[in-house]
């Protein structure tokens, strides 16, 4: 019984900080609870209002998380070269699956900081795909 309550406390604490990133980024993105400690987050919608502004050109490596890695068909690149990667897809259509993926890994990156900073050192781990089977 003593786990279950501190399961509770700390799917409610993640939840929590979910929430307070999403109204501090101004994310519009929609959430959806598997379980007590994994969420699914449709974030289609900021994805492209992100492209559309710009959003590539004014990435900072400090807007990455805590130990932010991409993975692609074609590199691997950790948060020092994604700068590089963002320039490089900046020459690619607009909407392509690729620079859609980057700029969702940045905000998933970007919660996992918030998350450390607001829950007293509550570390987690970002996934991101095209779908939930990704």
């Amino acid at each position: 019984m003593e786990n279950q309550n501190h399961l509770m406390k700390t799917s409610y604490q993640i939840l929590r900080a979910i929430k307070g990133f999403k109204q501090y980024k101004g994310y519009k993105f929609t959430l959806k609870k598997a379980s007590c400690d994994e969420f699914f987050f449709d974030l289609t919608a900021d994805v492209r209002y992100l492209i559309r502004n710009g959003f590539e050109k004014r990435m900072r490596a400090d807007d990455l998380g805590l130990k932010t890695h991409f993975e692609g068909r074609r590199d691997h690149f950790k948060d020092e070269d994604i700068i590089h990667k963002l320039d490089r897809i900046m020459d690619l259509d607009e909407y392509t699956n690729e620079r859609m993926l980057i700029v969702g890994a940045t905000i998933m990156g970007s919660l996992k900081k918030f998350m450390y900073e607001n829950t007293g050192g509550l570390d987690c781990s970002c996934g991101v795909g095209g779908n939930k089977l990704r």
